[in-house]
């Protein structure tokens, strides 16, 4: 809560921390991680994106990672998932993302798509199929929340 909603320093480098650990435990192969990018209406009230914020933290400390925040776009605004019932989420993640024109191809690279909180998987699904068309080697699913 403190890192979603306050940009707390302190809770985004805590976060980034088990981040690290996590990946330096499971992710052997150099890859690419893309945080889920908000809504340009919800970017812009807040100001950041906690989880690109974590992300590039994170990637601070390891040297086989990186962070890609261009690649993975928001089509469209949608509600907060949290405010939703489970029917409902898939319904409002249909097609809310898609992939920037001007990036460079994902072709055989292994991806991290990092979301902040994970309930019932409707964002982090719509986000990876929308990476899907390019083809990289791995598509692997982190969660900073469950």
């Amino acid at each position: 809560h403190l890192t979603k909603f306050h940009r707390q320093t302190k809770s985004i480098e805590l976060l980034s921390v088990l981040l690290e650990a996590y990946l330096s435990a499971h992710i052997s192969s150099p890859s690419i991680i893309i945080p889920v990018p908000l809504s340009t209406k919800r970017h812009r009230k807040r100001g950041y994106n906690q989880v690109e914020l974590v992300a590039k933290f994170a990637c601070m400390q390891i040297e086989k990672f990186d962070t890609d925040v261009h690649i993975l776009v928001r089509n469209r605004d949608t509600r907060p998932q949290s405010s939703l019932p489970r029917e409902e989420r898939i319904k409002n993640m249909h097609d809310a993302f898609g992939i920037n024109s001007n990036t460079s191809s994902l072709h055989n690279k292994h991806i991290i798509l990092l979301d902040d909180v994970m309930t019932t998987g409707a964002t982090l699904r719509a986000a990876k199929a929308a990476l899907l068309p390019l083809q990289p080697a791995s598509i692997t699913c982190v969660a900073l929340a469950h």
